[in-house]
């Protein structure tokens, strides 16, 4: 009889649920990637910013 047909919105369920799986998994690689970074890392990037951002603004 061929393939059942699939309701649309069971493939879109699918593919979000794989999408939040991915993204689990790039957070938590991303949360051991932070633990390993010094503990001043965050205030380090935040003062490159404000660096940055004023020499932005000041040309």
């Amino acid at each position: 009889k061929g393939n059942p047909v699939i309701p649309k919105n069971s493939v879109d369920f699918e593919l979000a649920s794989i999408l939040v799986y991915v993204a689990g998994v790039a957070i938590a690689t991303l949360d051991e990637y932070i633990a390993g970074l010094p503990v001043d890392w965050a205030k380090s990037i935040i003062d490159r910013a404000e660096l940055f951002r004023n020499r932005f603004l000041a040309e």
